[in-house]
């Protein structure tokens, strides 16, 4: 049992590497220049379905339950790989800086022009001092709540947002909930080339 406690609490760290060398490889990238996307229509409900069921269980160790707000499926045109990439990054993020037991809420609506993907968390939230700084290069709040953090992840999620023509925001109240909202362009054209 022992041992099998140390093998899972090292593939655990593996991961935490991994996910860390990957973030500042990517972010590497993004200073080089433009980041290259591979879009493709989705559709949010099943895209955002098969998020929650990679990510549950990590919510589970903190006994958080991720809600899907969800009146109906809509598609947006986007590279699959990197909106997944923002979309764990902020549910992440709810389970760390969220309270325990509390729940995590993700919704899509529209708006003018734009889909907008939602991620809710009722907790620490967001200080009027931090709150301008938190999509800021190398900036982190994970020191005031003795958590590890590199200030890479929101920073590469709104590059990531911005070069599909989006924008990533946040609203927050001190000690009650903190909110991302992903907006990406409306499909309104269906003949598109892939990769454009």
């Amino acid at each position: 049992d022992k041992q099998r406690l140390a093998l899972k609490n090292m593939q655990t760290s593996n991961k935490e590497l991994l996910d860390l060398v990957q973030i500042v490889l990517e972010t590497y990238k993004i200073k080089g220049g433009k980041i290259t996307l591979y879009k493709e229509n989705i559709m949010l409900k099943s895209f955002i379905e098969e998020i929650i069921e990679e990510m549950t269980p990590i919510a589970a160790k903190t006994k958080n339950k991720i809600n899907f707000i969800l009146d109906r499926d809509i598609r947006v045109f986007a590279d699959r790989f990197q909106l997944k990439r923002v979309i764990k990054n902020l549910i992440q993020n709810a389970i760390s800086y969220g309270e325990p037991q509390s729940p995590i809420d993700i919704s899509i609506g529209e708006i003018p022009n734009y889909v907008t993907i939602k991620v809710k968390d009722h907790g620490a939230g967001i200080s009027k001092e931090d709150i301008d700084k938190i999509f800021n290069k190398y900036f982190s709040a994970a020191k005031k709540f003795r958590k590890i953090g590199t200030g890479l992840g929101l920073y590469l999620a709104l590059q990531i947002v911005k070069s599909h023509g989006g924008e990533l925001t946040v609203e927050s109240e001190e000690g009650e909930y903190t909110e991302f909202t992903i907006k990406l362009p409306a499909v309104v054209n269906t003949n598109l080339h892939y990769g454009e």
